[in-house]
This record gives C-alpha cells, sequence and structure tokens, in this order.
C-alpha cells in the first residue's frame, strides 16, 4: 500500500479577479463550496457536471448564497467571506478589496487585498488585469511496502492576462514555465506532468511548460467558447466523462441555458498515436496521427431537486476535422454510421438529486460503442459504465 503526502506553499500570490465574460479555473475552490451549498439547499439550479463556469455564473450562485448566509456555519461563512474579495468585481462592481503594484499607491503584499501587477476598469467598456504567478511543490512519496521516501521540488513561475470587453467578450492567456528538482517518480504526484511533453522527452529533462488561453461572447442565453483549458465532465471526485487525467486540449463550444433547459456542445482536437519514422536526411521524425473528440449533452432542471440529462461522445482520428461532428445539433451514432463505422461513439444518462438537506445522489450509465441491433444478445462491443 502506498501513501502519498503532498506539501504545497505558494510563493507569489495568485489573483483570479477578472469581468463576467471570462471562466473560473476547474482547480478553483469556490466549485467545491458551492456544490457543498447545493447539497445544502441553499441555492438551487446548480449543476457540477460540467465546468468551468463563468465568473457572472458563479457570482449568481455566491448571490444565492449570501441572501442565505444566516444558515451557514463559521467556517462556511469565514470561506464566504474570502469569496466576496475574490468575486468582488462581479459581486459589487467594485474594486475596493483589490490593489495593484503599478499605477496604483496601496500595495501591500501582506493585506488581504486582491493583488495584481497592473488592473484597469472601465465599467461597461474594458476590464484588464495583469499578474506575475509563482508557485512552489513539494512533493514527499512515502512508500511503505519498500520502506523509503522520496521528494522533489516543482519550481514555477509565469504570468497571465485576462479581461473582458463591453462586458460580452472575455480573453484569457496564461503561461508557465518550470523545472523539477529531485525523484522524478516523487515528481510525477503532480498529474499534469505524466503527459507534459517536454518533461517526459528525455530520460534526465527536467523543465516542462504549459499554456492556457481563449477567448469568449456571452449573449447571456448563448455563450461560446474557442482556446485552449482544461474541462472537466461528470460527478464526483473521479469523473467519468472528463477528469483531470488528460492534458489540456484547444476546444471550440457552446452553451445554451434558460430557465429549466441546457444544452452543451464542444469540439476538441486531441493527439493520435505517436509513432517514429525513419528519415535518412533528418534521423528520423515523430508522426503524431489526428484525433478529435466531439460532445453534446441535453439537460432539465426542477429546481432544488433533480438535475438530469443525456449526451453523446464521439472520438474519430486518422483524417481531417469532419464537418458532420462540427454540428452541436445532431445524433452523432446516426453520423457514425453514415461515415462507416469508423469512429468510438458513446451515449450517456446522467442525474444528481438533493431533495433532502446534506445528501446528494448522482450517477452516471455511460454505453460505448451501443448497437440498437444487438441489444440483449450479449454482444462483446457493447460496454457499460
Amino acid at each position: 500500500m502506498r501513501f502519498i503526502f503532498i506539501i504545497s506553499f505558494i510563493v507569489i500570490t495568485v489573483s483570479v479577479l477578472t469581468a463576467q465574460s471570462e471562466y473560473v479555473p476547474t482547480d478553483n475552490r469556490v466549485y467545491e463550496f458551492l456544490e457543498r451549498m447545493e447539497t445544502l439547499r441553499i441555492i438551487k439550479d446548480y449543476n457540477s457536471f460540467e465546468i468551468p463556469k463563468t465568473r457572472q455564473e458563479i457570482a449568481d450562485y455566491l448571490n444565492q448564497v449570501i441572501n442565505a448566509e444566516k444558515l451557514l456555519d463559521q467556517v462556511d461563512r469565514e470561506f464566504l467571506n474570502d469569496l466576496k474579495t475574490e468575486f468582488e468585481y462581479e459581486l459589487f462592481g467594485t474594486l475596493k478589496n483589490t490593489s495593484g503594484l503599478i499605477d496604483h499607491g496601496d500595495y501591500n503584499p501582506f493585506s488581504q487585498k486582491q493583488k495584481y501587477f497592473y488592473f484597469y476598469s472601465d465599467p461597461h467598456k474594458i476590464s484588464l488585469f495583469v499578474n506575475l504567478t509563482g508557485e512552489g511543490n513539494l512533493l514527499i512519496k512515502n512508500d511503505i511496502i519498500n520502506k523509503g521516501n522520496s521528494s522533489a521540488f516543482l519550481g514555477i513561475i509565469g504570468g497571465e492576462i485576462h479581461g473582458t470587453i463591453l462586458n460580452k467578450f472575455g480573453f484569457y492567456l496564461k503561461g508557465t514555465d518550470g523545472n523539477a528538482f529531485g525523484d522524478r517518480d516523487a515528481a510525477y504526484l503532480k498529474p499534469d506532468l505524466r503527459y507534459n511533453y517536454k518533461f517526459n522527452e528525455k530520460p534526465n529533462e527536467s523543465f516542462f511548460d504549459e499554456t492556457r488561453g481563449y477567448i469568449t461572447a456571452d449573449f447571456d442565453l448563448i455563450r461560446f467558447k474557442y482556446g485552449r483549458d482544461r474541462i472537466n465532465i461528470g460527478y464526483g471526485p473521479d469523473k467519468i466523462i472528463l477528469g483531470n487525467g488528460v492534458p489540456i486540449f484547444d476546444y471550440l463550444g457552446m452553451n445554451i441555458k434558460y430557465k429549466f433547459f441546457s444544452y452543451s456542445f464542444f469540439h476538441a482536437q486531441l493527439l493520435g498515436k505517436d509513432t517514429w519514422a525513419e528519415d535518412t536526411i533528418t534521423g528520423g521524425v515523430h508522426v503524431v496521427d489526428s484525433k478529435y473528440m466531439a460532445y453534446h449533452r441535453i439537460g432539465f432542471n426542477i429546481p432544488g431537486h433533480l438535475d438530469f440529462g443525456a449526451g453523446e461522445v464521439v472520438i474519430y482520428g486518422q483524417r481531417g476535422i469532419d464537418l458532420s461532428y462540427l454540428n452541436p445539433f445532431t445524433f452523432y451514432k446516426s453520423v457514425e454510421h453514415s461515415n462507416r463505422d469508423r469512429d468510438n461513439a458513446m451515449i450517456f444518462f446522467d442525474a444528481d438529486n438533493t431533495s433532502i438537506r446534506g445528501l446528494k445522489f448522482y450517477a452516471t450509465l455511460l454505453i460505448d460503442d451501443i448497437d440498437f441491433g444487438k441489444l440483449g444478445t450479449g454482444w462483446y462491443g457493447k460496454q457499460t459504465i
């Protein structure tokens, strides 16, 4: 049995306050807080099946919590106060609890305010936030079976720029460079390093990097997003559809939401099989097959009680982008049949119930390679999770 102990500390404070059209990263603790508030029936119409969500969506849910603040215990109340500072711009339209190093004379690294390298806001026109980021992680791996310990230190520096134009169009760009010192196996306790190309390119490589960036268009009922970011799809800590165990990818997405109804779609570019092609001139080159993923889901909400939905996922490759899968409003399984059954199509159904205060029940049924003509026959190709 192997126990893992991870100690992390922040070298430079990283803040994430932005305007309403940008998305809150999937690793932000606000999602755990909102899921708890949903379970306690303090907020309604929240569904954790798909994240990230926009900052304005998060603020709308936080407003529900603020209106019921007297129902919170001391721990939740203190965390809510932190979120009031983090999402001050979306909640109250002010920046009183924000400080900047450049062009603002109130920067104090020890204050409780949100801290930026530079920020600027002209309400309803433009907001801009610039920050330098830094992170240090001390990873300690304790292997009881082999009675040995190993450790690694990760140093990461970078920067980010984000903002919103006309309260409708958002942008985000973040880049980081890092270096690992110590035991390589211990460094892999940071999941992102398991599939980081530069870190795994050579046996003794210690350098790694990452970048994220996207643009958004938010028209209230419908939102569009194009860029590179992380998506989580599924309930619970281990997402069945799409979790943190895959690399960040580029995608084009769309979300529609109106009262009890929602519809979401994205088409993403993945990496296929990596092979080595011999070349007498260059000595050889890497050849990476094309691979893509398309996803859509229709969902319904009964406020305070039940969320349920159904959707499809298809993964295809070894050719260019297939326009039939770029269509958000179609049945992927039928399209896959029309494309001569070359692709891997999946169907899923999900449900989430919070009718009992303090309890949350959720389930997801994923069916891989379903063939309706062979239902009930025990066909090997149909798999369920």
